[in-house]
Order: structure tokens, then C-alpha cells, then sequence
């Protein structure tokens, strides 16, 4: 109950890093039982077909959702530890460059136009033809790399310091990175890096939109607001309603103001100490 608690009370990049790590979790453990019944590789197929993003705009059109759940899906360890690492440090990033406010938004977004870059290249380049029918993305590096891209476009000379590297401004890390993306499109992970690509046009998009209008939104920040203030339960007021004539309504008034005299004399003859907590309280309840 406590992690459910701190959760629910845990920043917005608490939650996308629980949310990430809490999917992962819940499909290994499952999968645990499908591989003692010897059927292993069928849990993660089902999974895939259900919540990874086809790259067919025919499976799309069936599954729409996962245009979003792909991002919250991983099937390999390495690749959950290397994109929670690299969540909560360009979120952390994020949110002492831009703020915490607008994080889930450009998250979602990027990974939106990610998935987009991804089912378009595939479509649209003749390498992919025939891998299409069979082609499935999952991982939340687009939205991640949005995040990191929007913070290097919002304040480019911020410096960051390596280790090994020394002293590099964050729009030259942003830079170095889209490279590489570029020249993996050659490579095992081309969809990957597509998406990737996506992902940091929308951060360079919003960022650059931020610092035109600070208060630009991407849309889900009203949407998220919405949401919290449904989910957050509102205690309930029993409201009754007591018929009284005048005479009863004017005793009870008389006796009420009787019995704040009483405690007022008492308070200007013995002061405060001398009251009783009843006493107390009942001064603390007409007081307000």
C-alpha cells in the first residue's frame, strides 16, 4: 500500500518511470507461467500483437491504441534498464530546464509523432516492403528522446560534464545523437531510429514553441488536469435541511450568544488556561 501511496503522491516522472517498469514486470511474471506449460513464446506473441505498434496500416487501423501503449512496452531486460535510465535523466532534465507540468505531455506526443515517423518510413521506402506485413515496434525511446531534445532546444547552452567527455553544452550532446540516429536508419534498428527522429522533432517543436509562449501546452496538459481532478475523491457533505419557525430559531440564537458571555467572563476573569477543553472548543467552533 505504501508504493501505491507514493505513486499516486510521486511526481509526473515518478509515475511514467513506475508505469514503464510496473508493464515490464507484469508481463515477465506472466510469462513465467506460460513457460512452465511449455508454451513460452506464446504470452510475448499475444502481448506483441496486442500493445507493440504494427508498422501495416491494416493491423493499425484494427489495434488504434497501440499508437500509444507501444511506448510503455518492453519485451527485453537490457532494453527496459537502458530507456528507464535514460528516462529519468532526460525527464530530470526536463523538469529543471522547463518544469514538471507540461513532462507527461511531451512524453505522449513524442511518442505519438515516433510512432507516426515509424508506420510512415515503413510504408513510404521501398527497404521495408518486405518486412511490412510483419513489423512490430515497442519502447518508449521517442517519447524519451523528446523529452532530452525539448530541453536542449529550450536552453541549448546548458553544460553538462562527463567523466570522460568534460564539458559538453546540451544542444551538442541533442546533436550528437541525432547523428548517430541518422546513421542507424542503416542498421538492424532502422524503425527504431525513425521513431527516434520523430520523437525529437516534436521536443524541438515544443521547445521552440515555449520560448515564443510560455504558456503553450501541448494539449494534454488540460487533459491530465481533468483527469486529476476526477480521480482526487471530494469528501462528501451531508446537507439537511430543519424546518424552524422564528421563536425556536431566536431561543436557539440567544442561548448560543448566552453561552459565548459565559466563556468571555470566564476568559477576563481567570484567562485562557482557565477554560476547560470542552469550553475550548466550543469557543474555537463559534469563533469560526
Amino acid at each position: 500500500m505504501e508504493t501505491f501511496e507514493f505513486i499516486k503522491k510521486g511526481s509526473t516522472l515518478t509515475r511514467l518511470l513506475f508505469i514503464n517498469i510496473g508493464v515490464f514486470i507484469a508481463i515477465k511474471l506472466v510469462n513465467v507461467g506460460f513457460f512452465l506449460m511449455g508454451r513460452g513464446d506464446v504470452w510475448e506473441t499475444m502481448v506483441s500483437t496486442a500493445l507493440a505498434l504494427p508498422a501495416d496500416p491494416v493491423q493499425l487501423k484494427v489495434a488504434p491504441w497501440t499508437l500509444f501503449s507501444y511506448m510503455f512496452l518492453h519485451f527485453d531486460v537490457w532494453h527496459i534498464v537502458a530507456n528507464v535510465l535514460m528516462l529519468y535523466w532526460a525527464g530530470r532534465l526536463f523538469t529543471v530546464r522547463i518544469g514538471t507540468g507540461r513532462l507527461a505531455g511531451v512524453y505522449l506526443m513524442g511518442g505519438i509523432l515516433g510512432g507516426i515517423f515509424y508506420v510512415a518510413a515503413y510504408n513510404f521506402f521501398p527497404a521495408f516492403a518486405e518486412i511490412l506485413p510483419q513489423a512490430r515496434m515497442a519502447g518508449a525511446s521517442a517519447a524519451v528522446i523528446a523529452l532530452l531534445v525539448a530541453a536542449a532546444a529550450y536552453t541549448p547552452n546548458y553544460v553538462l560534464r562527463f567523466l570522460i567527455f568534460g564539458t559538453v553544452r546540451l544542444w551538442q550532446l541533442a546533436a550528437i545523437l541525432m547523428l548517430f540516429y541518422v546513421l542507424g536508419i542503416a542498421s538492424s534498428n532502422a524503425g527504431g531510429n525513425i521513431a527516434h527522429l520523430g520523437g525529437a522533432l516534436y521536443g524541438l517543436f515544443f521547445a521552440l514553441k515555449m520560448r515564443r509562449n510560455p504558456t503553450f501546452d501541448s494539449g494534454f496538459t488540460t487533459w491530465f488536469k481533468n483527469i486529476r481532478q476526477r480521480l482526487h475523491k471530494r469528501p462528501k457533505i451531508r446537507v439537511t435541511y430543519r424546518n424552524h419557525t422564528d421563536l425556536e430559531y431566536n431561543r436557539q440564537k440567544n442561548q448560543r450568544q448566552d453561552e459565548i458571555n459565559r466563556i468571555l467572563d470566564k476568559i477576563s476573569k481567570s484567562g485562557y488556561d482557565a477554560l476547560t477543553r470542552e469550553e475550548k472548543e466550543k469557543l474555537f467552533k463559534m469563533d469560526k
